[in-house]
């Protein structure tokens, strides 16, 4: 799921001025951020969904407590 971003070489004054680390350019930044924004959405749709199923399940529960005839399990 997780992939490593690819560093590549960047030759002086690329971006103006000479970066020996790719951590450093401003367009790796940027990329580095969008993928942790996608990554964080996938958790958060996850994380969502178990909430979801955990409801539905503690309503269902509610629901055949609250019921006029509880059915015994």
């Amino acid at each position: 799921m997780i992939r490593s971003l690819k560093k590549h070489a960047h030759s002086p004054g690329q971006h103006g001025k000479n970066y020996h680390d790719a951590d450093d350019c401003p367009k790796h930044f940027v990329e580095r951020f969008l993928f942790h924004i996608k990554t964080n959405l996938i958790i958060i749709a996850e994380v969502k969904k178990f909430i979801l199923s955990a409801y539905k399940i503690v309503a269902f529960f509610i629901k055949i407590a609250h019921s006029p005839m509880p059915i015994i399990i």
